[in-house]
């Protein structure tokens, strides 16, 4: 047998001059032929897939569980539109970051689910408990997909639009194919989430941040996102001729793929735009890119060579987030001793570890824990909004594709805003008593 399956391998050409490769799949053997080696490993390659799929798809019915229907929906419907990683985007492609999403909504909310006591990593067998893989799909019923949705009552609004999308998806498309003789997802209900917070920084946390950014290494970096409101990939691909700093403008035509590492243009057409330098950053601009070329990357990992990942930078804010909770208040511990920047200085508050409820018994935190990294860019457009700068421009330079998508922004008023608001209505107010009384 181990002879048969090695001359399966060997290429045969024929007196046409067209190489030929034998395999065989589940008993039944098939041919392909190509002009050159190169083309005939990739046809067999293509061969070999689309038997795969033909096989599995006269075997899948509505005996067929729900797991063996989302493994062929996956390769049918969704893993053909990931393009190559680089590519043109288009409304129909996602990037393999994407698709990833996919299976694991897939995966831990609705063939599996996790177990509540347990912690990650989530293991088929172990701590990922069968919900709806093991189910026939001719079984399935409206109440045992709500069911599933129910248990995401209270998660993000994301993770449940996301797993709706995906569960609806699935099983039309098995209702299209026959597999199924009703849609069981067709009036489903999503429940109750929680809103993903978008927001600004506070007056406490921009002073945190103007101390973090004065000591931290990457100080430089943080202070650029935030005054100018670039996403991260669109900075971590800035490269110093980008910066013009005679006009004193930034031009953004280019982004960090997300989930990869590869410089591709921006999330969108609206990305490409040009973003002035804040006043304050220019000349230590200047001064860090002193001695680089106009190609180089004008931000870095710490090696000065290598480009900034996602990975790089979410360490980075988890270590500048620490540094600002420091300097907002937190306390710390070294040594059995408890410290903090007002009662003990930076130097020995920022050698010990934040303390933890669960570790401690005790928060030491100040700052909350829904401070991330894009705060910065939501901060950047609240400031444009008190600035009195118009919603059109506002779009233009934060990139947004729609002014709709600005907009959900500016309503994200803070106190000032509204305070400023009080007192031109109080204004108001009185001058028209003004008025009243004079005519009366």
């Amino acid at each position: 047998m181990a002879k048969k399956k090695t001359e399966e391998r060997i290429p045969v050409k024929n007196a046409s001059g067209y190489y030929r490769v034998t395999f065989t799949y589940e008993g039944k053997r098939y041919t392909v032929r190509a002009k050159t080696q190169k083309d005939l490993w990739a046809r067999e390659q293509q061969k070999r897939e689309a038997v795969k799929r033909a096989v599995a798809d006269s075997k899948i019915s509505g005996s067929s569980t729900v797991e063996q229907w989302a493994g062929e929906w996956l390769q049918t419907y969704v893993r053909p539109r990931v393009r190559e990683t680089g590519k043109p985007k288009n409304p129909n492609s996602m990037t393999e970051k994407t698709y990833l999403t996919y299976t694991q909504k897939l995966e831990n909310h609705i063939l599996y689910v996790r177990d509540p006591e347990s912690k990650p990593p989530f293991i088929r067998g172990e701590n990922l408990i069968p919900l709806l893989a093991p189910m026939k799909m001719e079984e399935v019923r409206p109440k045992d997909l709500q069911k599933m949705l129910n248990n995401l009552s209270g998660a993000s609004d994301s993770t449940i639009k996301k797993v709706y999308n995906i569960t609806r998806a699935m099983f039309q498309a098995a209702f299209e194919n026959d597999v199924i003789s009703s849609d069981p997802s067709k009036n489903l209900k999503m429940p109750a989430g929680v809103k993903g917070a978008r927001r600004a920084m506070t007056d406490t946390e921009v002073e945190a941040f103007e101390k973090a950014a004065s000591v931290y290494p990457e100080g430089l970096w943080f202070r650029l996102l935030l005054g100018t409101g670039l996403r991260p990939g669109e900075a971590m691909a800035l490269t110093v001729e980008d910066f013009n700093f005679q006009t004193g403008w930034l031009n953004v035509d280019k982004a960090v793929e997300s989930g990869t590492k590869v410089v591709t243009t921006p999330k969108t057409a609206a990305g490409i735009r040009q973003i002035p330098i804040p006043g304050d950053l220019l000349f230590p601009l200047q001064a860090t890119f002193a001695g680089k070329s106009p190609k180089d990357l004008a931000f870095t990992q710490r090696n000065g060579i290598t480009m900034k990942t996602e990975s790089s930078v979410k360490k980075e804010w988890a270590a500048f987030h620490r540094l600002m909770d420091i300097f907002a208040g937190a306390t710390t511990t070294f040594k059995g001793r408890q410290m903090t920047i007002e009662q003990d200085g930076f130097e020995k508050t920022n050698r010990g570890r934040i303390m933890e409820e669960a570790i401690d018994g005790v928060d030491g935190h100040v700052l909350p824990r829904d401070l991330t990294l894009y705060c910065l860019r939501h901060t950047f457009c609240t400031r444009l909004q008190q600035a009195g700068v118009d919603l059109f421009t506002a779009r233009l330079l934060m990139g947004h594709e729609s002014a709709a998508v600005t907009d959900r922004h500016y309503t994200h008023s803070n106190s000032e805003t509204l305070e400023r608001a009080a007192r031109l209505m109080d204004s108001w107010s009185r001058e028209q008593v003004q008025k009243a009384e004079k005519t009366g």
